[in-house]
């Protein structure tokens, strides 16, 4: 049997591109690239979250202005991630 390094070659792109990761290193596939975006959003929205924990249990006028500021940018990033994503 005479086997053809092409028909491998094509057969890992096809795996490779069926797991949603192309070769190559490209983010051509719908889905690597919402897993990359979802990466994104639940790291961003992990340190908001985190900050705005960080800034309830002060006592400070001041601390209501801080947590009140990250309170309305974990909503904004919530909102413009899935406006994002209708586009």
């Amino acid at each position: 049997m005479c086997f053809n390094y092409s028909n491998f070659s094509s057969l890992s792109f096809v795996s490779g591109y069926e797991c949603g990761f192309v070769m190559m290193l490209h983010m051509s596939s719908n889905f690597s690239s919402s897993v990359m975006r979802l990466l994104i959003f639940f790291i961003l929205l992990d340190i908001e979250v985190v900050l705005l924990l960080g800034c309830v249990g002060f006592d400070n006028l001041d601390c209501c202005w801080v947590t009140l500021y990250y309170f309305f940018f974990c909503i904004s990033h919530l909102s413009g991630f899935y406006i994002w994503d209708f586009f």
